[in-house]
């Protein structure tokens, strides 16, 4: 099974590295805090599609 991002950020050295994994923890708190609150995923999770020529 490839990667999810969150674990691809220990791949990426020094601080950009960090940064990304950082900033994934956030979205994922964020996104509990939202379910928490409204019952389903936020918006840009909720409403995702596949992009042009993939299904």
């Amino acid at each position: 099974m490839p990667p999810t991002i969150c674990q691809l950020g220990r791949f990426i050295s020094g601080s950009k590295g960090a940064y990304l994994k950082q900033m994934m923890q956030d979205k994922l708190i964020e996104h509990k805090h939202y379910i928490d609150k409204h019952g389903e995923d936020l918006p840009e999770i909720r409403n995702w599609k596949w992009g042009v020529g993939r299904e």
